[in-house]
């Protein structure tokens, strides 16, 4: 019983509090240092909470068990340095026992007792304080990622209009350098709605299948959004500065306009008695069709034309959009006679936040810019050519736009010239502002006109526990290696520790084979003496 106990029993906690130090250490650096994981596996974090849950928990329990366990084989191996050396009371060996076990054994005496009560209520603590050291947790993490944005160096989509470059069909939408033709039903949807009945500016989708949805005016802006963001790693939110043009429209009426429609003489290329129109004359800065304009039929409420027309090449002079409605054409579409708008494009710097779980974009005028492109010309001339493309026998959608845009702003504020102006006004800023959207698509999808922009994103990140949860657990590693190293100095490496254990049931039953009958005598004894049953 005097020989000492082994290496095994002495030296087997050493690699479990190694593993428990440098883990708890690990995860303070992680801290300090900002560190995330990856993006996939915040999406795991995300999905399955559950399995993330039960890992964590076994793992906790796995390293709390470990120091536990150390603590318990310092106490077992130190006690039996002492009751090699000196004689002790059985109480103190099933103490030790009781310890070692983690039970409460209220056959001890009460001094025990204040010990190994406190001692197993704080063996339940180290696992739960590593269940909030390395709690995998959800966080946002900022960052700076480029990002493709559409330029303008090569006009050649533009100039072509779309003859000999054909549009795009994809899963992501349709993509096309002839917006007039190819997407004049949904500009002209969202013109319609371009006013909320409640004030400011109504929700309007992107013109593509992304499935963004504009919280406030494009401006033309966010063609990237959705087509060109696969490299900012899942995020949940990114802004960045695009540069677009800040387009305005000044509507107002005109009773001198020299702009109108001339009826044909005679009934034009149509069997049933419809009388078609020319339009005539010109705008404020001189533009018009002049002679012979574009044909106009008169249909079921009437006859309206639009026109656009510049005659300066210059991206940053006026433009204007006049209005003419035939003599005889219904109230329906007589609030649009000589109502003319000035156009002004001043290039613009905007920034674009997306919100990627919402699927919102919303955009931002911050200032002048110093570099701009002739996309508004293009963009302005593309409402001319819808204004060709969509006059029928039967209706005038982009009359009916107009229309019903103005009724939007008449459930705010009533009818009037000015909800009539204002209606006009929002519907065309809308149709201009997805024409530019519908052209920065096509110089993406179609020619890769692009250069690397800058986004500021947020996404979703994985960090490990609480910082509290992790000074504590480190405190309570650095406590236990402390005891251990003091323990394993102070008896000389447990040197005169006796080899039997009296945790070990075997020992037990050996030892008290080979002890004989002296120590159940003396128990005997005193059990007697005390009148006590043990």
């Amino acid at each position: 019983m005097a020989d000492s106990a082994s290496a095994w029993e002495k030296y087997l906690i050493i690699p479990g509090l190694v593993l428990n130090t440098v883990l708890a250490f690990v995860l303070l650096g992680a801290k300090a240092n900002h560190w995330t994981a990856s993006s996939k596996f915040a999406e795991v974090v995300q999905n399955d909470r559950t399995t993330i849950g039960i890992v964590t928990q076994i793992v906790s329990q796995i390293l709390g068990m470990i120091l536990v366990t150390a603590l318990c084989m310092i106490i077992n191996l130190s006690s039996r340095v002492q009751f090699a050396q000196r004689p002790f009371f059985l109480d103190s060996a099933k103490f030790v026992n009781a310890v070692y076990g983690r039970r409460f054994d209220w056959s001890l005496p009460w001094p025990y007792l204040i010990v190994l009560i406190p001692f197993i209520l704080f063996s339940l603590f180290p696992a739960a304080l590593w269940a909030g050291a390395i709690t995998p947790v959800l966080a946002a993490k900022d960052s700076t990622k480029p990002m493709a944005l559409p330029r303008f160096s090569n006009l050649t989509g533009l100039n072509d209009g779309g003859i000999n470059i054909t549009a795009q069909h994809t899963a992501q939408g349709i993509f096309t350098y002839a917006p007039a033709s190819d997407l004049w039903g949904l500009i002209l949807v969202a013109a319609e709605d371009a006013s909320n009945r409640n004030g400011g500016t109504s929700n309007h989708a992107k013109l593509d299948k992304t499935g963004y949805i504009y919280t406030t005016r494009s401006y033309g802006a966010g063609a990237s959004v959705g087509l060109m963001d696969d490299s900012l790693d899942q995020p949940t939110s990114y802004t960045y500065n695009e540069t677009e043009y800040l387009t305005e429209a000044l509507c107002a009426y005109n009773a001198t306009s020299n702009f109108g429609l001339k009826e044909l003489p005679i009934p034009f290329l149509n069997d049933f008695g419809d009388t078609f129109y020319l339009t005539h004359g010109s705008l404020p800065n001189g533009a018009g069709p002049n002679g012979l304009g574009d044909l106009v039929v008169n249909g079921p409420h009437g006859a309206v034309a639009m026109f656009a027309g510049s005659n300066v090449s210059n991206a940053s002079s006026s433009h204007y959009v006049a209005f003419a409605v035939a003599n005889d054409t219904p109230d329906m579409y007589s609030i649009l006679a000589n109502m003319q708008c000035e156009v002004t494009f001043e290039p613009f710097d905007f920034s674009v936040t997306v919100n990627v779980t919402n699927h919102s974009i919303s955009v931002l005028p911050l200032g002048p810019a110093t570099e701009s492109t002739n996309l508004s010309i293009f963009s302005y001339q593309t409402i001319a050519v819808i204004n060709d493309l969509e006059p029928s026998v039967w209706t005038h959608p982009i009359g009916d736009a107009f229309i019903n845009n103005i009724a939007n702003v008449e459930a705010l504020g009533g009818p009037s010239n000015a909800s009539n102006l204002q209606g006009v006004g929002e519907a065309l800023l809308s149709m201009l502002d997805n024409i530019d959207e519908a052209y920065s698509a096509a110089q993406l999808m179609i020619l890769r006109d692009t250069y690397l922009g800058s986004a500021n994103v947020k996404s979703v990140a994985v960090v490990f526990g609480s910082r509290g949860y992790i000074y504590f657990i480190l405190i309570v590693d650095i406590a236990v290696c402390a005891i251990y190293l003091v323990e394993c100095f102070r008896t000389r490496r447990w040197l005169h520790s006796s080899k039997f254990n009296f945790i070990d049931i075997k020992c037990v039953v050996v030892g008290a084979s080979m002890g004989g009958h002296a120590i159940a005598n003396k128990v005997k004894s005193l059990h007697n003496k005390c009148a006590s049953a043990w």
